[in-house]
């Protein structure tokens, strides 16, 4: 039987994160108590995480405006275990469910935001969002044609880093290095800020519940 082609998952998994990311901020703009609460622990989540080394060294170097620094430091605490992560929960089959989690969770995240800040935000999201579904994608490939057609698992895995090798690494590549220039930039050249702004990160002060 013939294998999904890994660009046929990438393209729904990286839909259902635009859809949940707008139904997110449906429920963020429509006052919804539940996806409020959910903002504040959201929030408090992020502050407690940048308490800490290593974030917390990285948030440093974001602040001092050290941009190449910053940036290759998001890359190796935030981006690539991420990239590690999901290709690993594709190959279990839970990413789609992740994908929705994820897509849910950064809508209620930036459902305040105003227009100018919001096309930032959908700019980082889109290469954001684009490591998140290739490594996604490129783990349900594999466990997918394992799956489906008579090969070991083993031989499965291979064919996956194959497709990577291949040319499947240039667009994750691109994604991993658009979603840091652009997250990174984006406080420190022109005034952006996420949900938490660098100030509120530094000083540790939790968002009252």
């Amino acid at each position: 039987m013939e294998s999904i082609s890994v660009y046929a998952i990438l393209i729904i998994v990286y839909s259902i994160v635009w859809i949940t990311l707008i139904i997110g901020i449906t429920l963020i703009r429509k006052r919804n108590k539940r996806a409020e609460r959910m903002h504040k622990l959201f929030l408090n989540k992020s502050i407690q995480k940048f308490r800490h080394a290593p974030f917390k060294n990285l948030l440093k170097l974001w602040i001092a405006k050290k941009f190449l620094s910053a940036t290759t430091a998001f890359i190796f605490l935030i981006i690539l275990p991420a990239v590690i992560l999901f290709f690993l929960l594709g190959i279990i089959l839970i990413f789609p469910f992740l994908a929705i989690l994820q897509g849910l969770t950064v809508g209620i995240l930036i459902g305040y935001f105003k227009k100018r800040n919001m096309y930032w935000a959908v700019m980082v999201g889109m290469f954001e969002f684009g490591y998140w579904a290739l490594s996604g994608a490129l783990g349900l490939s594999v466990t997918i044609e394992f799956l489906l057609n008579d090969i070991s698992f083993i031989d499965s895995l291979s064919n996956g880093i194959d497709k990577l090798l291949s040319g499947y690494w240039i667009p994750l590549v691109v994604c991993i290095i658009g979603n840091a220039f652009l997250e990174i930039a984006g406080p420190i050249y022109w005034n952006m800020n996420g949900p938490i702004s660098l100030e509120v990160l530094a000083q540790g002060q939790y968002v009252d519940e």
